[in-house]
This record gives structure tokens, sequence and C-alpha cells, in this order.
């Protein structure tokens, strides 16, 4: 195509089914980056959470698990003074 001559409606028709059939596709493209880039975001944060959770959960569970044992001794302790 040159650019000493006029395009025709056909041509100039043509040129922008291609331009906007681009731009769609680039539009696509980045917009399954940014759900890839947002999911891969979620599961790092959900796994901090997790992590975190499950810290927070041992460390009751200790607490839980020492408190009853302490309540084993203070019983056992009770029975073998009467």
């Amino acid at each position: 195509m040159s650019h000493s001559q006029a395009l025709s409606d056909d041509q100039v028709g043509q040129e922008l089914r291609k331009m906007t059939a681009f731009i769609k596709q680039e539009a696509e493209e980045k917009a399954h980056e940014i759900e890839m880039k947002a999911d891969q975001e979620f599961a790092m944060e959900k796994a901090k959470l997790v992590r975190e959770e499950q810290g927070a959960i041992d460390t009751q569970y200790e607490k839980k698990s020492k408190a009853a044992a302490m309540s084993q001794q203070i019983t056992a302790s009770t029975v073998s003074n009467k």
C-alpha cells in the first residue's frame, strides 16, 4: 500500500477491523495477565493467613495442654494427700 494513493472505503474498513482486532487481543491478554496476578496474590495471602492461624491454634493448644496437665497434677496431688 503506497502513501500516494488514498484508501478506499473498503480498505479503510478492513484496516479498522484489523486495528480493532489487535486492540481487543491486547486487552484480552492484559486482562488474563491481571487475572493470573490476582490469583497468585490471593493464593499467597491465603497461605499467609492459614500459617498465621495455624500458629495461633498451635499456641492455644499448647496453653490448654499445659493447663490440663497442671490440673491433672493438682488432682493427683489432692487425691494422694487424702
